[in-house]
């Protein structure tokens, strides 16, 4: 038999059921929802939209932060979250929090175990920053040393290295991050400081390289090494002269231990090994002196045939522009270079073998024409007149003829009296009019100041140095009052020095009313002369200026005054 419900069951029913719809409401309520003290990041997180605020907040600290990475070795580097690429795995880092939601599981789960923690989650780093940084942190090792130097050895002792692997710095960023993944940004240190484990790296070069070089040493310094070379012999004076260098002797030196050890520097050959090897710059004074001497520059005989005639008397005496001629080579010798890289590991050699005698090496230079060195055109030319059959033109004559077809090579000297030598009736000088201590008088070799004086000229519009020189005391109205020279054998000299580039030839031409010195090379030096007023007459002093400009390069100006006595005569 039913029973009909009562109004008080009826309450019942009705009561219960609304209070389970409020249950589950509240229920289904609560569970989207997070309890009040979780955390995501170090940052209060109520629901999934808080949660990628505090993940921005963190990215935003991450990329700003500094992080200090150190090695055992000393060596460190910092850098920021945003150098190193660092970036916040979203997915990963909400996934905590949005798991289960809704679910009245996950809620009730949440009431029992209480608030989340939930840490800041990285992305995979990427290799290149983390390789920048290993290079930075990565100490090289020290390899042992030898430091050879004249007055003794200095030894560098071996120091190991630390290598440092991109993966070595990941683990050290993740563990520096892991400090505070779960730390509000706003309470993060100024910095954070991680160390980075290595690898220890050990030098190549070791004490017993060091030990095995050091015996080289000691051996080479104990050695007894002569050093020999062909030398210009010393120039010797004699009433024919001697070109300076035309003959050449054996020299030779022996090295002190000091000199030994100062020819070596000590280099690493591979795998450990440290050999000596010639150190050029270190070289002592005295091997590079030897090798300077041993050189032989390239040797020539030319002459001018076919030249242009002479000037006359009135016309333009400096003129090389209408001078033509032809260049003949007679004979050419190649020299000699010394190799001086070649030479110093003979010497080293030898001293390691317990000594002996080293040739100075080199190789013969090649076979010089004229244009090689630099002979190729007129650059200065003139002319000085004299009145036919005076016994003084012999002597002029004479001086010509064993000065034409020299040449000078670029950067050497010339010195008329020693290239003539004494002036000798044996050597083909006659009596002739001269000057001797500011007296007119008679001598062997008389009037060979004209040959001088022309020569000066030719050297000067060439632009050469003057090295030495001396006008007359007397002033003769044939030369340029204030540019011309004097020579007396042995002690009033003529020197020039071809400072161009160029060997230059000097070519002469004396007839029996005048003599012309013309000097052919390539043109280098810019002349201007500069002649101040003159009284030419009587007693009177005369200023000359030459100003000289090499190519691309500033003007040298050179200013010289003269004192004279009573005129001369011009025939005289």
């Amino acid at each position: 038999m039913a029973v009909e419900p009562t109004g008080r069951n009826w309450t019942l029913l009705i009561s219960g059921l609304a209070a389970v719809v409020l249950l589950a409401g509240a229920a289904f309520f609560t569970a989207t929802r997070l309890p009040g003290t979780t955390t995501l990041a170090g940052t209060t997180v109520a629901d999934e939209a808080d949660a990628d605020a505090a993940l921005d907040a963190a990215q935003q600290a991450l990329d700003e932060l500094p992080i200090l990475l150190t090695t055992a070795a000393g060596s460190e580097v910092t850098v920021s979250g945003a150098d190193l690429g660092l970036e916040v795995d979203r997915e990963r880092s909400t996934d905590p929090v949005r798991t289960g939601l809704p679910s009245i599981q996950t809620w009730f789960r949440r009431v029992v175990q209480g608030p989340q923690a939930n840490p800041l989650v990285l992305d995979s780093i990427e290799t290149a920053p983390l390789t920048r940084a290993a290079e930075q942190l990565t100490v090289a090792p020290t390899n042992a040393d030898v430091l050879v130097e004249p007055a003794g050895i200095e030894v560098t002792e071996a120091d190991d290295g630390l290598d440092i692997s991109a993966g070595a710095v990941e683990d050290a960023v993740i563990d520096a991050v892991a400090q505070v993944d779960t730390v509000d940004p706003s309470e993060w240190p100024d910095e954070l400081t991680r160390g980075v484990d290595g690898t220890a790296a050990g030098p190549t070069v070791q004490q017993a390289d060091i030990d095995a070089v050091i015996a080289q040493i000691e051996t080479l310094e104990s050695a007894d090494v002569t050093l020999v070379a062909d030398t210009p012999a010393p120039p010797t004076e004699g009433d024919g002269g001697t070109a300076v260098g035309s003959e050449r002797i054996q020299t030779e030196i022996t090295l002190s231990p000091r000199e030994l050890r100062a020819l070596v520097t000590v280099e690493e050959a591979g795998g450990g090994e440290l050999i000596l090897e010639p150190d050029l710059a270190a070289a002592p004074a005295r091997v590079i002196a030897l090798l300077d001497l041993a050189q032989i520059d390239p040797i020539i005989q030319a002459r001018i045939e076919n030249r242009s005639p002479t000037p006359g008397r009135g016309e333009d005496l400096t003129d090389v522009a209408s001078i033509t001629g032809d260049i003949v080579l007679e004979d050419s010798q190649g020299g000699f270079v010394p190799n001086r890289e070649a030479t110093l590991a003979g010497i080293i050699e030898a001293g390691l073998a317990g000594g002996g005698t080293v040739a100075v090496q080199g190789d013969s230079g090649e076979q010089a024409t004229p244009e090689t060195i630099g002979i190729v055109e007129p650059i200065s030319t003139f002319t000085t007149f004299y009145t036919a059959g005076q016994s003084r033109n012999i002597n002029i004559q004479r001086m010509a003829e064993i000065v034409d077809n020299t040449i000078i090579p670029a950067g050497e000297t010339y010195e008329l009296n020693h290239a003539v030598g004494r002036r000798t009736v044996d050597n083909g000088f006659v009596a002739g009019g001269a000057i001797i201590d500011g007296e007119l008088t008679t001598d062997i070799g008389g009037g060979v100041s004209q040959f001088a004086t022309t020569f000066f000229n030719a050297a000067w519009f060439a632009g050469i140095e003057l090295v030495d020189w001396k006008a007359h005391s007397i002033y003769f109205s044939r030369y340029p009052a204030g540019r011309e020279a004097t020579v007396n054998y042995p002690n009033v000299n003529l020197e020039v020095r071809n400072d161009t580039p160029h060997a230059i030839l000097v070519d002469t031409e004396a007839d029996a009313n005048s003599v012309t010195v013309t000097f052919w090379s390539l043109p280098y030096w810019q002349v201007e002369t500069i002649s101040g007023p003159c009284a030419c007459g009587g007693e009177f002093s005369i200023t000359v200026d030459r100003i000289r400009t090499p190519p691309d390069g500033a003007p040298i100006q050179e200013s010289w005054t003269t004192f004279y006595t009573v005129e001369r005569p011009r025939d005289s």
